[in-house]
């Protein structure tokens, strides 16, 4: 049975979701955060609707309405009815990974890709990032029997993950502008250092270079992958691959 979300509970997530965006970024807080991070497991069923949905929307029903601004209504809809059904953590993803869109569409959209292709741009990148940090979880998971010197599970890596990342997906938002998307780029370097400090805490320090590399490399492979699959799949490649800001 399906719980109808108070709005109470959606202004108490809010705060805490600041309230843990502030304490991730401060130096002085976050090995605290991440000693005593909450283990918050992935609920599939809403990221599983969030990616069919929204696929469906950008590829197949963006060829009959050609109006963005319906077609992005129409995703945030999606976006809104996935979080109806999902938890603290998986909400946290899927609302930061917004911003995220927003940013990229932002940017498409001034350039030289039309509306519809600009969603398609952005919803390319919003996917492959979700998918990365749940790559993440699942990776730190597997490593638990030869790096890890204790049990694990899929959750704590997810958590880890998506606390690390979503200032990352939240500063989405600065690619807009070509003067600003520098800033998403200093929080993604940021955020690189964050998910390094707490393997650390969460794994201990022996293999923790090891256990990094192997999550964003692994991740990242993953990511490339996907993204030149939707942008292919999309017909936006060339446009793509000659510059993501051309002048």
């Amino acid at each position: 049975m399906v719980n109808v979300v108070d709005i109470r509970d959606l202004f108490s997530g809010t705060r805490q979701a600041i309230s843990d965006l502030i304490e991730i970024l401060d130096p002085r807080t976050t090995g605290k955060f991440f000693t005593n991070m909450r283990i918050c497991p992935m609920k599939l069923s809403p990221i599983v609707i969030w990616v069919v949905a929204s696929f469906i929307t950008s590829a197949f029903l963006s060829s009959f309405i050609q109006d963005a601004t319906v077609i992005n209504a129409i995703l945030f809809a999606i976006l809104i009815f996935a979080m109806w059904l999902g938890n603290y953590s998986t909400n946290l993803l899927l609302m930061s990974s917004y911003f995220f869109y927003l940013g990229c569409y932002l940017i498409g959209s001034a350039q030289k890709l039309d509306e519809i292709s600009a969603i398609k741009l952005a919803f390319s990148y919003s996917l492959t990032s979700v998918l990365m940090l749940v790559c993440i979880g699942i990776i730190i998971n597997k490593l638990q029997a030869s790096l890890i010197q204790r049990q694990t599970s899929f959750a704590e890596g997810f958590s880890l993950a998506v606390f690390s990342f979503f200032p990352t997906l939240l500063s989405g938002v600065f690619l807009a502008t070509q003067t600003t998307f520098v800033i998403t780029l200093l929080f993604l370097a940021y955020c690189l250092y964050i998910f390094y400090k707490g393997i650390k805490i969460r794994f201990g320090f022996e293999n923790s270079i090891k256990i990094f590399i192997l999550s964003v490399f692994s991740s990242g492979l993953l990511g490339m992958i996907i993204f030149v699959t939707l942008v292919t799949f999309f017909g936006i490649e060339r446009w793509y691959w000659g510059g993501a800001f051309p002048s």
